[in-house]
Parts: structure tokens; sequence; C-alpha cells
């Protein structure tokens, strides 16, 4: 479990790996490939559960901005 403050965040600032699912609309296989290819930061602080900032996720999925024509 992580802290509740660390380096000025709070714990309601990090996401389980669920959660990340939920919060990019993904499916499990897909976060886990991109965490295997280090395509998406994360955080494993005792080795095993994955956890991820979402302002880290947020700017992921901003990486890529496509903008319309007009």
């Amino acid at each position: 479990m992580l802290p509740k403050e660390n380096e000025n965040h709070t714990a309601k600032d990090f996401l389980s790996f669920t959660e990340a699912c939920e919060f990019l609309d993904c499916s499990e296989s897909y976060l886990y490939k991109l965490t295997h290819l280090k395509k998406i930061t994360h955080y494993k602080p005792n080795g095993k559960k994955l956890y991820f900032n979402k302002a880290d996720l947020r700017k992921w999925i901003t990486k890529k901005k496509i903008k319309s024509r007009r």
C-alpha cells in the first residue's frame, strides 16, 4: 500500500492497476503491455503491485494530440 503522503502527493493522486484500467478505459492486457514495454510510467513500490500517478496518465493520454482541420 502506498503511503498517504509522499513527495507532496496524496494517496488519491495514485491509482491501482484496476483503477488505471478504468481511468484509461482500456483492457488489463493492454495496460500490462504498455507497462512491459515501458511506454507508460508506473510504480512498483513493493516489487509486485503496479500503481499509476493520475497526472502521468493524463500526460500519456494527451501525448499525441491530433488537431482538427478547422
